[in-house]
C-alpha cells in the first residue's frame, strides 16, 4: 500500500485545501447582490392609500452544465435534465421519497384501473388522461399531436439525441379524446408509467411540425427552438440567455399547476467549481442544484455555513462503487473459481479506502440500495452475505483453489505462472487514478501482480477498451430499477454491437437471466422488490462484483438560509429542478 494511503488525514488535508482555496477566492468576489428588488415606485390606492409595490423576487443559480446543445435530451449526467424540469414538464415526476407522481397527468395509469392493460403476448397499452388547459408558454393550447410529434422524433435514427432503450418498445400514440390518449407497448416494460420532460416528450407541432415534415433534417436538428427558443409547457420561460454568461427566466403565468411562487429564475454559468463555490459563500448566488458539487466541495460549504447557521449543504449517495470481475476469458482464476472471487473481495481493505479516499463521506457499501432502502432490508433478511477485510481468509481460500506463494511473495500456480490481476477505469478525474491505484495497492499487498490500465475519455475506442479489461474493472452500479440487466447476457458488449452493450464485462448465467427476465415483467411493486433482493442476494453469494463504497457522485447540492423548497434527490431522478415551481426565497 503506497504510504500517503495509510494516514487517515487525507481527507483533512483536501478540505484544508478547499477552505484555504475558497478564501483566496472569497477575497475577490464582489459580496451581496440583491435577490429582490421593487417592480415599481409606490402609488396612491383608494382613498388615498399608498399602494405596496410588488417586489420581484428573484432566485439565482449556480451550474456548471449550460444546455447549449438543447433544452431537452441532455444525457444521462447528474443534473442534465434540470432545464428540462426548469422550462418543460413530462406525464410523471418522482417526488423527494423517489415515489411516482403525476405531473401533466391527471393520474398515473395502473393495472388495477384499467389504464395499464398487459395481453398475454407481453404487449402493453397505457392511457393517459391530461389535465385541463394545459398551454405552451406562447398561448397555444397542447393536443395529442404534440406527444404524437415527440415520440416521431424520439425514434428518427436521424435525429442525433441520446435515446433510451424503451424508444424502440412504443409502437404508436392512439389518440381516444382532446386530453386522452393510448401509448401502445410492443414489449412489457415496467417503467412503463414513468415519463419525464424527455421521455414520452411533447413538442410544439404548431412551431416544429412543418419544419420536421419539411425532411430537412439539418435544419431541424438546428433550429433554435431547442436552445434560445425553448417553447415548453413547464414553470418557467426563457426571457434572455447569454451564452456561456447567464440565462433568465420568467415564471409562466399559465404553468397547469399553478404560477410559480419565485418570479424569476436567473442560471450563472460557471466553467470550474472553485468561484462557483466562492460565489455562493460571498452571497452572489442561492442555490447550486446538484450536477456542480463534489462532496468535498459540499462539506467545505457545509463547514462555512455551520456557524452562522447561513445555509444547508446536502450530501447524497448516487449508488455502489464496485470492482467488475472480467467474465470474457474462461481461464481467468476467478471465473474458474469462486473461492478466488472471495479471496479478492476480502483483500480490499474498504474501511481504509473510504477513510482516505473519500474522506470518511460515506460508508462501506455491501450491496444495493442503500441501508435505509426497504429493498435493502429484504436482502438482509435473506441472509446478505460481507466480505470483511480478512488476508488469513485470503490467504486459505486462494491455497485451497491451488495457489501458492513463491520465492517473491506474488502467489502462482502450480506451472509457476503468477497471479495477475489488472485495475481498469476511465480517467475523468484525478481521483479516479487514485483509486485504482489504492485498490491495485491492496492487491499487491495481498500477494498478487495488479497492474492498473487508465481509459481516457479521448480515446476513441473507448467503449471497446473498457470491455477488454484483463481484471476489474473499476465503476459504479446504479441504484436504478432496471439497473440489474446490465448482468443479462443478452447485453454483453461486442464487437458485433461496437461494444456498446451494457453488460461490458461479459457476465453470462442463464439463472440471472431468468431471475431478470421475470423481474423486468412483474408489475406488483411487492413481489418485484422481492424479486430484486434475490438477485441482489446471489450477486453478494456469487461474488458477482465486489462491492466498495456508496458513490458520493455529484448528487449533492446546497441553498442559503431564506431559501425553501430544494430537497435531496434520489438516483432514479437526478436532479433539483423537479419542483422548482415551489421554491420560495425571503
Amino acid at each position: 500500500m503506497q504510504a500517503w494511503l495509510r494516514h487517515p488525514s487525507g481527507g483533512d488535508r483536501r478540505r484544508s485545501f478547499w477552505l484555504a482555496l475558497i478564501s483566496l477566492w472569497l477575497v475577490v468576489a464582489s459580496v451581496g447582490c440583491n435577490q429582490v428588488a421593487p417592480a415599481s415606485q409606490p402609488s396612491a390606492g383608494p382613498g388615498g392609500q399608498t399602494a405596496q409595490p410588488h417586489v420581484t423576487k428573484v432566485l439565482r443559480l449556480g451550474v456548471t452544465k449550460e444546455p447549449k446543445d438543447g433544452i431537452l435530451f441532455g444525457g444521462t449526467n447528474t443534473g442534465a435534465l434540470d432545464p428540462g424540469h426548469a422550462f418543460h414538464a413530462g406525464l410523471t415526476v418522482y417526488d423527494e421519497q423517489g415515489l411516482l407522481q403525476p405531473r401533466l397527468a391527471t393520474k398515473i395509469p395502473t393495472i388495477d384501473d384499467g389504464d395499464w392493460k398487459v395481453n398475454s403476448d407481453g404487449q402493453m397499452e397505457l392511457t393517459w388522461r391530461l389535465r385541463p388547459g394545459i398551454r405552451w408558454q406562447d398561448g397555444t393550447p397542447l393536443t395529442i399531436d404534440d406527444f404524437q410529434l415527440g415520440l416521431r422524433v424520439i425514434q428518427d435514427d436521424e435525429i442525433p439525441l441520446n435515446r433510451p432503450a424503451w424508444s424502440r418498445m412504443v409502437s404508436e400514440i392512439r389518440p381516444v379524446d382532446a386530453t386522452t390518449f393510448t401509448v401502445v407497448w410492443r414489449q412489457s416494460n415496467i417503467l412503463a408509467n414513468a415519463s419525464g420532460p424527455s421521455d414520452l416528450a411533447a413538442l410544439p407541432s404548431h412551431l416544429l411540425g412543418r419544419l420536421y415534415e419539411s425532411g430537412d433534417k439539418s435544419a431541424f436538428v438546428n433550429s433554435p427552438y431547442w436552445s434560445q427558443q425553448f417553447v415548453g409547457v413547464g414553470p418557467y420561460r426563457i426571457k434572455e440567455w447569454v451564452l456561456g454568461s447567464h440565462l433568465q427566466a420568467v415564471a409562466n403565468d399559465d404553468y397547469v399547476l399553478g404560477r410559480p411562487k419565485t418570479d424569476e429564475l436567473v442560471f450563472r454559468y460557471f466553467t470550474d467549481t472553485p468561484p462557483l463555490v466562492a460565489a455562493l459563500l460571498a452571497g452572489d448566488l442561492d442555490v447550486v442544484p446538484v450536477g456542480a458539487l463534489k462532496a468535498e466541495e459540499t462539506t467545505t460549504i457545509k463547514q462555512a455555513w455551520e456557524s452562522s447557521n447561513a445555509g444547508t449543504a446536502i450530501i447524497s449517495w448516487n449508488g455502489l462503487r464496485v470492482l467488475y470481475f472480467q467474465y470474457r476469458d474462461p481461464n481467468a482464476p476467478w471465473v474458474r473459481d469462486l473461492r478466488v472471487r472471495r479471496a479478492l473481495a476480502q483483500m480490499q481493505d474498504r474501511q481504509t479506502l473510504v477513510e482516505t479516499l473519500k474522506g470518511g463521506l460515506t460508508a462501506v457499501g455491501h450491496s444495493l440500495p442503500v441501508p435505509d432502502d426497504p429493498v435493502y432490508r429484504k436482502v438482509e433478511q435473506r441472509g446478505l452475505t460481507k466480505y470483511g477485510y480478512d488476508p488469513r481468509a485470503a490467504q486459505q481460500l486462494l491455497e485451497e483453489s491451488g495457489w501458492t506463494k513463491g520465492p517473491s511473495g506474488i502467489y502462482q500456480n502450480a506451472a509457476g505462472q503468477p497471479f495477475t490481476i489488472e485495475v481498469r477505469t476511465v480517467v475523468v478525474a484525478p481521483e479516479a487514478l487514485q483509486e485504482i491505484l489504492a485498490e491495485s495497492d491492496q492487491f499487491k499487498a495481498g500477494g498478487l501482480e495488479s497492474p492498473i490500465f487508465q481509459v481516457r475519455q479521448t480515446d476513441a475506442n473507448r467503449s471497446e477498451l473498457r470491455a477488454k479489461a484483463e481484471g476489474v474493472f473499476s465503476n459504479r452500479v446504479d441504484d436504478t430499477p432496471d439497473a440489474m440487466g446490465r448482468f443479462h447476457s443478452a447485453q454483453i458488449a461486442s464487437e458485433a454491437n461496437r461494444w456498446l452493450g451494457l453488460n461490458v464485462w461479459g457476465y453470462s448465467n442463464p439463472v440471472w437471466d431468468r431471475m431478470y427476465d421475470q423481474y423486468i415483467v412483474t408489475f406488483d411493486v411487492g413481489k418485484r422488490q422481492d424479486q430484486l433482493a434475490d438477485m441482489l442476494k446471489l450477486a453478494a453469494d456469487d461474488v458477482v462484483w465486489i462491492p466498495m463504497w456508496y458513490e458520493l457522485g455529484l448528487l449533492n447540492l446546497a441553498f442559503r438560509k431564506g431559501v425553501r423548497g430544494p430537497v435531496a434527490s434520489r438516483p432514479i431522478q437526478q436532479e433539483s429542478l423537479w419542483n422548482v415551481h415551489t421554491w420560495e426565497i425571503e
